[in-house]
């Protein structure tokens, strides 16, 4: 009678569950044959806990020796990784608080191909190009539980943009009213809220503002705070001029008719400098004839009581 073969093997796992297809254990003598819990060396489909494979080896004599290999199959532990959003001019910022395991590491897919490892921040300026529209990208994080095996667990990163501000408004005279359009526009999302500051003016909530009257000469700021759906903010500043309007005064006497009459020009203007000075004097003498320039004379052909009028002109043509 033969003596049966003594089969030995080596200890074998633990391997966690997403490990892949089992290798085979190392047995001696060896080749034989393995039969495997579930009849698959898959982990997933072997499922987490302990379990055997049962290992056969024959002999030249045709003597037969089974041996049983016990092995553990340990699981991966569940992290919570939620969605984040950033706008795309937020400061570099912490990922760790999106997870609720935070020793793990994590790596970005900017390009859609390779994995980049990240240190724990995320900076938007590391997006290029800078998006226009919102753009998502794609981050990892890597949970190693003390049973060292590894969970792997992938969220969204939605990178918004600003509001692009725009609004235009002119220069304009005192009296006349300033008009203000905004022409704001977002790529992706809304617009959600509005905050305007204008010299003179409490602070405005509503898209579009104004006219406003302004009776004295100002140089006046203009400033729009666009804030988005998601917090995204951007603002425009700009500077409007209410210009002063000349005020126009002239003195010349009474006189006989067929005399000449000089006359004084008495105008006034704000500021003085730059377009806001007078430059053109249209006469209009109560006879139905006209000059220009700061004094002119007038000769009277008839007698009889007249009107004459001075209109003054600024640079920046107010009048």
């Amino acid at each position: 009678m033969n003596p049966l073969p003594d089969v030995t093997a080596d200890p074998f796992g633990p391997f966690c569950i997403n490990a892949g297809a089992l290798p085979d254990p190392v047995v001696d003598p060896w080749p034989g044959s393995f039969t495997w819990p579930s009849n698959s060396t898959d982990p997933l489909v072997i499922g987490g806990g302990d379990h055997e494979v049962a290992y056969s080896f024959t002999d030249a004599n045709e003597c037969t020796s089974s041996l049983t290999i016990p092995f553990t199959i340990q699981d991966t532990t569940d992290v919570v990784f939620d969605s984040i959003h950033a706008c795309i001019d937020a400061d570099p910022f912490d990922l760790h608080p999106f997870v609720d395991l935070p020793e793990g590491t994590f790596s970005a897919l900017y390009d859609g191909s390779i994995w980049t490892p990240l240190p724990g921040l995320f900076d938007p300026a590391a997006v290029f190009p800078a998006p226009i529209a919102a753009q998502q990208i794609g981050i990892r994080y890597d949970y190693t539980n003390a049973q060292g095996c590894v969970s792997t667990n992938d969220t969204v990163l939605t990178v918004h943009p600003l509001p692009q501000v725009q609004f235009s408004a002119a220069d304009v005279c005192t009296y006349s009213t300033l008009s203000i359009t905004n022409t704001s526009a977002i790529t992706s999302g809304t617009i959600q809220t509005w905050a305007w500051a204008i010299t003179g003016q409490p602070l405005l909530t509503s898209e579009q503002v104004g006219p406003f009257a302004y009776p004295v000469a100002d140089t006046l700021s203009i400033s729009l705070t666009a804030t988005s759906d998601r917090g995204c903010a951007d603002t425009m500043e700009e500077e409007v001029i209410i210009h002063p309007v000349p005020v126009a005064a002239f003195t010349s006497a009474d006189a006989c008719q067929y005399d000449t009459v000089p006359y004084a020009d008495q105008s006034t203007i704000a500021w003085n400098s730059g377009v806001d000075v007078i430059d053109t004097w249209d006469w209009r003498f109560g006879d139905g004839l006209d000059a220009t320039g700061t004094d002119p004379t007038h000769a009277w052909q008839l007698w009889g009581p007249y009107t004459d009028r001075l209109i003054v002109t600024s640079a920046f043509r107010l009048r």
